[in-house]
C-alpha cells in the first residue's frame, strides 16, 4: 500500500469529525448538531458499538488524546513506513477512539488487521469506510486484497467492480483488477483491462506475467494430468475406425510450459505408439513460441518423427497472428506443412482462422482453410467451440482425405482441480463418404 497518498482533505468537511481542544467533544457535538440536522445528507459517520469496543483500551474512556488528529495520523504513517506495525496499530486505534470517523485511519487499521489475518476486524473497518465514503476507492482495493488473500477471488473482483467510475483509470485499480481476472481465468475481460492498464502507464514488469498467462491460457496450477480417448465412425468393432488413446502431464513454471504425452492409435487391426514432448516459451517482447517433437519408433501408422514449430505474436492485446512449420517424417516420404494463422477476440468470443499448405515430393500442394469460433462461458475453463475446415486436395493420394470437416468441442471444469472435455465431429471424405467421430477426456490439476 502506498501510504504517501494524500489525506482525505479533498472530501467535504463532514467526512471527519474534527477535535477542538478548547471545547469538550460532547459539548462541541451538541453545538453543531442543529447545523448537521439542517443538511440531511451530511451526517458524520459514527462507529458502531462493536467497533468502538474493538478500539477501546483500559482507562481510555477518560483519557485525553495525546496529540491532535493530524499529528497522530502522520506519526502512524511514519511508524508504518518504518515497519513498526504493532506501534502503528496501537496508535491508530487510539486515534479512532478519540476521533471516530477518520477514513484514512480506518483504512490503515483495516489493512493492518488484514495483514495479521484478523479478517473479521479488517472487514468491519473497511466496509465502514466504503459505506460512509463511497468515493474513497482505496478502501475497495484494501477489501479486495483481503478477499484475494483468503482465496475469495470472485468476491474480490465484485468489490472492485462496485467502486466509483473515477477508479477505472487508476493504475493500482487496473493492476489489481487485471490480476483478479487472470486468477479467475476470465481471459477475454483480462485482455481489455490489461490494455487499459498499459494506457494508464502501469509498470510493464508488473503486466508481463499477466500477459503471458493470458496469451498462453495458463492454468491456475503448476501441474495438470489428462487422459483422452478419440474414435471415428462410432463403431468399436470396425477395423477401419480410428481409435486414439492419449495421456499426458503438463508442468507450468515461469515463462516455460512443458507437456509430456504418450499415445496409442489403432486402425486396420494395427497398433502404433508414440511419445511427444511439447513446449511453450514466452519471449521478452510478449510473443511466445511452441515447439513439439513426437517420436513413433515402430512407424506403423504414425510418422517416425513429427516436428512442429509455431510462433505467436499478439497485436494490441486483442488479436494475434501466428506462423508455423511442421514436418511429418515418414521414411522415404516426408510431408511438409506451412501455416499462417490469425485470431481476434470479440468480447467473450475468440475467432481463429488458419491457412495450411501441405507439400510432398512429386505431388501438387494441398491447401486447408480452418475457421473456429470459441465462446467462453464463465472463464477459460468453460468454453464451447465450433470449427469448420475446407480443403483443396491433391488428385492422387491426398494427405488429409477430407474435402470438408466440422467439429463441436467443449471443456468444463467442475472446480479448480477437475475438468472434462468432449467433442463431436463429422467429416466429408473423398467419394462423398461421411466420417463421424467423438472424443472424451478428463483432466486433473494440482
Amino acid at each position: 500500500m502506498n501510504y504517501d497518498r494524500k489525506r482525505r482533505s479533498q472530501l467535504p468537511r463532514r467526512c471527519r469529525i474534527r477535535h477542538n481542544h478548547g471545547i469538550p467533544p460532547a459539548l462541541l457535538f451538541i453545538l453543531i448538531l442543529p447545523l448537521m440536522l439542517q443538511a440531511q445528507d451530511i451526517a458524520p459517520p459514527a462507529l458502531p458499538d462493536n467497533v468502538l469496543e474493538l478500539l477501546r483500551a483500559p482507562g481510555q474512556d477518560s483519557a485525553d488524546p495525546p496529540m491532535g488528529q493530524e499529528e497522530m495520523f502522520k506519526k502512524a504513517q511514519g511508524l508504518l513506513q518504518a515497519d513498526s506495525i504493532y506501534a502503528a496499530k496501537s496508535l491508530l486505534k487510539d486515534l479512532l477512539f478519540h476521533y471516530p470517523g477518520d477514513a484514512d485511519a480506518m483504512l490503515a487499521l483495516g489493512r493492518i488487521h488484514a495483514w495479521h489475518r484478523e479478517f473479521s476486524e479488517a472487514e468491519e473497518l473497511l466496509r465502514l469506510v466504503i459505506r460512509f465514503f463511497p468515493d474513497y476507492w482505496d478502501a475497495y482495493l484494501a477489501l479486495s486484497d483481503m478477499y484475494r488473500w483468503q482465496g475469495r477471488d470472485s468476491e474480490a473482483l465484485s468489490i472492485l467492480d462496485s467502486a466509483a467510475e473515477t477508479a477505472l483509470t487508476d493504475p493500482l485499480f487496473l493492476l489489481a483488477r487485471s490480476r483478479l481476472l487472470v486468477s479467475l481465468r476470465r481471459f477475454p475481460e483480462a485482455r481489455v483491462t490489461l490494455r487499459a492498464a498499459e494506457k494508464a502507464a502501469v509498470d510493464k514488469k508488473d503486466l508481463k506475467p499477466l500477459w503471458d498467462a493470458v496469451q498462453q491460457s495458463r492454468g491456475p496450477s503448476a501441474w495438470t494430468a489428462y487422459a483422452l480417448y478419440e474414435e471415428t465412425d462410432f463403431d468399436l468393432l470396425s477395423k477401419t475406425s480410428w481409435h486414439r488413446s492419449a495421456a499426458g502431464i503438463k508442468y507450468q513454471h515461469g515463462d516455460w510450459t512443458r507437456i509430456l504425452e504418450v499415445q496409442q492409435v489403432q486402425r486396420f487391426g494395427l497398433q502404433d505408439r508414440s511419445i511427444a514432448f511439447d513446449n511453450y516459451i514466452s519471449l521478452p517482447d510478449g510473443s511466445y513460441f511452441n515447439a513439439r517433437l513426437q517420436w513413433a519408433p515402430e512407424e506403423v501408422l504414425l510418422p517416425l518423427l513429427d516436428l512442429n514449430a509455431e510462433y505467436y505474436k499478439p497485436l494490441a492485446g486483442l488479436s494475434e497472428w501466428s506462423l508455423g512449420y511442421r514436418l511429418m517424417y515418414f521414411t522415404g516420404s516426408p510431408v511438409h506443412l506451412a501455416s499462417l494463422g490469425a485470431s481476434l477476440y470479440a468480447g467473450n468470443a475468440l475467432l481463429r482462422m488458419r491457412f495450411i499448405s501441405i507439400y510432398r515430393d512429386g505431388v501438387r500442394p494441398e491447401h486447408v482453410l480452418i475457421a473456429a469460433w470459441r465462446q467462453y462461458l464463465i472463464s477459460a475453463d468453460h468454453w464451447l467451440e465450433a470449427m469448420l475446415s475446407v480443403s483443396e486436395l491433391s488428385s492422387s493420394a491426398p494427405v488429409t482425405d477430407k474435402p470438408m470437416g466440422s467439429s463441436l468441442r467443449c471443456e468444463w471444469y467442475f472446480n479448480r482441480h477437475l475438468g472434462m472435455q468432449a467433442g463431436l465431429a463429422a467429416n466429408l471424405l473423398s467419394g462423398n463418404r461421411l466420417d463421424r467421430g467423438f472424443s472424451l477426456g478428463i483432466s486433473v490439476r494440482w
